[in-house]
């Protein structure tokens, strides 16, 4: 009797153990410029620091990126980075809208530290930039993002996957401080894809599928094409002036 009470407990160990495998994964991001910026040419330099100044999602963690169910089993996804450390959604997308704007011709710098990556308030983020004598001073705020899906039982062999993104974002000639400029970009979209052998593998898409799902999402697509569009928006604006 001793004998089958630990081998159910070792089963029931190992159950949970993969269930909790299932239920938080972290998805390592990492940042592909989208297609839009290739050939885009600036006729006036500058220099422009980028200062992520914060986090506005309600009741998220500062690296959720997203939850989902497969039927009954529901999963959460965290931003890792390429190391496989803790990730800030934030300083994600402040770094990755200051890679895309180096990538059209800008000379970009971080104003966070880069260990740290701790947000800064806009007063600490001006500074920075006016001690390192750069042209402009370019702050992002997150205020929307996450990554959805649902193993629907009526559609056996897709799975839809719906991610929305919101960046408040500022642009401030360090020379004129009352001169800044305001942008907001919120982008929503559906992904597709093929996720279903049987209608009964539905419950384990999380763990096979949705971690890739999550970083195609916030890597390559619809967060990609949403700093692409603040991107051009900044650009637009400098080389106006």
């Amino acid at each position: 009797m001793m004998k089958k009470d630990c081998i159910s407990k070792s089963v029931s160990e190992v159950f949970t153990i993969c269930l909790l495998l299932l239920s938080a994964c972290g998805a390592q991001l990492k940042h592909v410029s989208s297609e839009s910026l290739n050939g885009i040419t600036i006729q006036k330099p500058a220099r422009i620091m980028v200062a992520d100044i914060g986090d506005a999602r309600k009741d998220e963690n500062f690296n959720g990126i997203g939850q989902g169910f497969s039927y009954w089993m529901p999963s959460f996804f965290f931003s890792d980075d390429e190391e496989g450390k803790q990730l800030p959604v934030s300083y994600y997308i402040a770094k990755s809208l200051s890679e895309d704007l180096k990538k059209i011709g800008y000379q970009t710098k971080m104003a966070n530290d880069p260990m740290l990556r701790r947000p800064l308030t806009f007063e600490e983020s001006l500074a920075v930039a006016k001690k390192e004598g750069t042209d402009y001073l370019v702050t992002s705020k997150l205020t929307d993002g996450k990554t959805n899906y649902w193993g629907f039982i009526v559609i056996p062999f897709f799975e839809p996957v719906w991610t929305r993104i919101g960046i408040d974002s500022q642009l401030l000639d360090t020379n004129d401080e009352k001169n800044i400029t305001p942008f907001r970009t919120y982008k929503k979209e559906i992904e597709w894809y093929f996720a279903k052998i049987t209608v009964l593998d539905a419950i384990f898409d999380a763990g096979i599928f949705g971690r890739h799902w999550h970083k195609v999402a916030w890597g390559k697509t619809v967060v990609s094409d949403a700093l692409a569009e603040t991107t051009k928006n900044i650009s637009d604006k400098i080389q106006s002036k």
